[in-house]
């Protein structure tokens, strides 16, 4: 492997990348033509094989030394499928060996933000909660076929799928009748794009101005337009993975929709967010299949239990999935508050038609936009100590604005006994 990675750092590398940039780009351009290749296959068995060999090699090749780890754990979960009632019991497993991951990222490699070991164990964790949960609708669970899904090749960065459509594509058992290659061609030319952006534009746009004389002459309303800009330019990196890995997704056919007759059953993330003015459905338009998990194998189940109260019990396990940073705690708190004021606008919005309707989506667009910029962007900083003087440069403006509208409908509880009649 590291004769391998020497090879290609040295003779195909045009944009001088570092090593696991290189291998992660290299993994999404050969997820493409694999996936064309899978399709080709009709007979199950060989579908389940060829799909395990792919994921194994990528594993082994991105996760380098992780590979025993990562498959001990798999394993592990295997075994414990065999449990009464195991969905707690995986749950607390799979969390704890992602858990300990994150910790070693945190100990010997702080503040990294590569995709490579640490995202794949993020990535095969929501397939082990995906297969608990499906575990007694679906009666093929051989030890292939939970080990295929394990390891699905083109999604083991971005995009979890519940196993029972993964079962479904294997058998052939979804009329794909009226697809066409050119679904996949048509979003790896989309995700070439974003990499172009991230490769060319990115660079010039991030979060180095806040250190630059010309943001220390702007004002705060400027620095959080400017922000608008910035942010745009950083999310490049994020929609290019979720780019290339839909394009694998759209060539072996799982998100192939019959009832639409388009690639869009499963759709990894929907670059309408940039322009989307409800902060809740701008929040599922982020890392789609993620939020889909989150509400499938959690939401789903612990709003029987909890309540109203299971919405933030999901916003607490989203955090501990993607980590140890303070950030990520207190963007996920932050955000949490933020759709919960969208909710209270949401039942008052009558209280406000007397503003134009074009205004007031601007108003709400321009509210959710540079809200969910500014937390995001600390982030991305992932540091305490860099956040906290980010957050100072900008004067803390989008807590203290989270911070009064919350407050004002929870005391008041404006309009909130209006009619639901969305306009």
């Amino acid at each position: 492997m590291e004769i391998l990675d020497e090879f290609l750092v040295k003779n195909v590398n045009p944009f001088g990348f570092d090593e696991d940039r290189l291998k992660l780009v290299l993994y999404f351009y050969l997820i493409l033509p694999f996936g064309f290749i899978f399709r080709k296959i009709s007979d199950p068995s060989s579908r389940l094989v060829f799909n395990l060999l792919l994921g194994l090699a990528f594993t082994a090749w991105l996760g380098k030394g992780w590979f025993l780890f990562i498959n001990a754990v798999t394993i592990m979960i295997y075994i414990m499928m065999r449990i009464k009632n195991p969905f707690y019991p995986v749950f607390i497993m799979s969390f704890i060996a992602l858990t300990y991951v994150h910790i070693y990222r945190l100990m010997y490699d702080y503040l990294s933000q590569k995709f490579d070991f640490n995202v794949i164990q993020m990535m095969i964790t929501c397939r082990y909660i995906y297969y608990v949960v499906d575990f007694d609708k679906e009666k093929r669970n051989s030890l292939l076929s939970y080990y295929s899904y394990i390891f699905m090749f083109t999604n083991l960065i971005i995009g979890p799928v519940p196993y029972k459509d993964f079962m479904k594509l294997i058998n052939n058992e979804v009329d794909q009748t009226h697809y066409r290659y050119s679904f996949a061609l048509k979003t790896f030319i989309q995700a070439v794009l974003f990499s172009a952006g991230e490769v060319f534009i990115r660079p010039h746009l991030d979060l180095d101005w806040i250190h630059t004389q010309t943001w220390a002459d702007m004002n705060t309303i400027e620095r959080n337009l400017f922000l608008l800009i910035v942010a745009v330019a950083i999310r490049f990196r994020y929609f290019c993975a979720f780019k290339h890995t839909q394009a694998g997704m759209d060539a072996i056919g799982i998100s192939y929709n019959p009832e639409t007759k388009q690639c869009d059953k499963f759709q990894t993330a929907d670059y309408s967010y940039e322009i989307e003015k409800n902060a809740l459905l701008k929040t599922s338009k982020w890392n789609s299949l993620v939020q889909q998990w989150l509400k499938y194998c959690f939401y789903d189940r612990l709003s029987k239990q909890l309540g109203n109260s299971a919405f933030y019990a999901v916003y607490v396990i989203s955090a501990i999935w993607h980590g140890f940073y303070l950030q990520y705690y207190l963007f996920f708190i932050c955000w949490a508050i933020v759709n919960q004021n969208m909710k209270y606008f949401f039942k008052a919005q009558r209280k406000f038609y007397f503003i134009p309707q074009t205004i007031r989506h601007f108003l709400a667009w321009l509210y959710s936009s540079i809200l969910i910029n500014q937390f995001a962007l600390a982030v991305v900083l992932l540091d305490w100590d860099l956040g906290m003087e980010y957050f100072n440069k900008i004067y803390w403006t989008p807590h203290i604005l989270t911070g009064i509208v919350f407050i004002f409908f929870f005391l008041t509880g404006y309009g909130q006994r209006e009619s639901k009649q969305k306009k």
